[in-house]
């Protein structure tokens, strides 16, 4: 599902969103391997920024601290004062000119002109993003709702031990990304069990909708992936020290090229209790994607 766009003459800019452990580090090395987009691990600063009331005297250093105060500015290897200095010296009519300079700082540290974002706590903010940011364009990637909740329970973030809380968490998450996406903005969905079978031709649906040109790197974003995802550093998390190494580790088969081997991970991994356990919490949503 596509919903096309313009934004003037600034380059579209992909927002991949989702649930955690739907494949959006996936995506995003994809997207990032193009040799014109370059975007960050994850920004956990839009909630912060939005928040940023505009009538503020001290509105830009407001949204500057925003930024640089995230626990993952660490992991863009940006220094803090040089971007602040930068987004000063653009003269920021609003919020958005600051985040553009960020983007744009980041961007050029690989030789790159356009830039992304990926961040699935991002959902519900994405009307916000889409209001401050025209050329913000969201893909949607989903995956099977039991898949993500066998992924989940091994995380350390996980939203609880049942697999009913982790597809509870799923479902409220595509919900909500949907609902968002009824504002209008520029939205595309595709489905993760695609894009591991067909990477080429999910790559190129997204192209079109961001409005350019396929790239055959794309493919190759495993060849790279371990050096970025290796920026990663460590994380002061809400009060809890998470080192890179673990960080890392939640990424290592990023590494590899796309394999469809961990559809339907659920089938080998939940007993027909836990089964139905996810289908009393969200089989009206596993229906209606087609998740059988």
């Amino acid at each position: 599902m596509s919903v096309p766009s313009g934004n003037g003459a600034r380059l579209p800019a992909p927002f991949i969103v989702g649930a955690s452990r739907s494949g959006t580090t996936l995506l995003r090395l994809m997207l990032d391997a193009h040799p014109a987009i370059a975007i960050p691990g994850e920004t956990h600063f839009y909630q912060a920024v939005l928040a940023v009331d505009p009538a503020r005297a001290d509105w830009v250093d407001a949204v500057i601290g925003a930024i640089v105060g995230s626990h993952a500015w660490a992991d863009y290897a940006m220094d803090a004062e040089a971007f602040a200095r930068a987004a000063r010296a653009a003269r920021p009519r609003e919020a958005a000119d600051v985040v553009r300079t960020f983007y744009r700082m980041y961007a050029a540290r690989f030789g790159k002109t356009g830039w992304g974002d990926k961040f699935p706590g991002n959902v519900p903010s994405m009307r916000g993003i889409a209001r401050m940011l025209p050329e913000a364009r969201f893909v949607h990637i989903i995956r099977d709702g039991r898949d993500v909740a066998a992924s989940l329970r091994e995380m350390w973030w996980r939203p609880g031990d049942s697999y009913a809380s982790c597809i509870e968490y799923w479902a409220e998450t595509v919900r909500t990304a949907r609902a968002e996406a009824r504002a209008g903005f520029p939205y595309h969905e595709l489905r993760y069990e695609d894009l591991v079978r067909d990477p080429e031709r999910e790559l190129r649906a997204i192209c079109a909708f961001l409005g350019i040109a396929y790239e055959p790197a794309m493919l190759e974003y495993h060849r790279g992936a371990r050096s970025r995802i290796g920026e990663m550093r460590d994380w002061d998390f809400f009060g809890r020290f998470v080192p890179r190494e673990v960080l890392i580790g939640i990424h290592e088969r990023t590494s590899e090229p796309p394999s469809a081997e961990r559809v339907g991970r659920w089938r080998a991994e939940m007993s027909e209790a836990d089964a139905a356990e996810c289908a009393r919490a969200a089989g009206g949503l596993l229906e209606e994607l087609g998740y059988r």
